[in-house]
């Protein structure tokens, strides 16, 4: 079940990408994973500690969709200025994002307490030191204002999207030969 979260994260990303921007998006889905973090953990520590089953549930739900949304986003607006080095940029990338979270997630396994305060209040913090750093990283560069792919007045017709499917192939094979 919460696979399936991710996997809808997944599938919805595509076309949020269109609409929002790989930028724009990478920075709602934390903030939004970042606010909704917060809340459960101060719910978290009214409980004692022990929220219901359900109430826990929904909440990763929710915070497995936003990192389904963080996954590829993130990994490719790390890789966007490598052009030919992506292959080497994308080892170093997932090697160092590997070591950071094998230590950060045995410092929060280490805490564990027997209730779920510690698991929460870790995606808390974390999800909050990540906002900074997604701004520093894009080197200040700020949000564009516009959709990447503004939607159009009216939709477009069958016969346009064979034209543009069709045309496809042939510029293929053309650019190949």
């Amino acid at each position: 079940m919460l696979a399936a979260s991710i996997g809808l994260a997944a599938l919805m990303n595509g076309r949020l990408v269109m609409h929002l921007g790989m930028y724009r998006l990478t920075l709602r889905a934390l903030r939004s994973l970042a606010v909704l973090c917060v809340i459960y953990l101060g719910y978290s520590l009214l409980r004692g500690g022990r929220p219901e089953l359900w109430t826990f549930m929904a909440w990763l739900l929710l915070a497995f969709f936003f990192v389904g949304v963080l996954f590829g986003n993130i990994n490719a607006l790390a890789m966007e200025t490598l052009g030919r080095v992506a292959g080497i940029g994308a080892a170093l990338v997932a090697s160092g994002s590997l070591a950071v979270s094998v230590v950060l997630g045995a410092l929060i396994g280490a805490s564990f307490d027997g209730t779920v305060t510690p698991f929460v209040a870790g995606y808390a913090l974390l999800s909050l030191i990540s906002l900074p750093l997604l701004h520093w990283a894009a080197g200040g560069r700020p949000v564009p204002h516009r959709p990447v792919c503004p939607r159009r007045h009216g939709r477009q017709s069958g016969a346009s999207r064979r034209r543009a499917a069709g045309r496809w192939p042939r510029q293929a094979v053309r650019f190949l030969s």
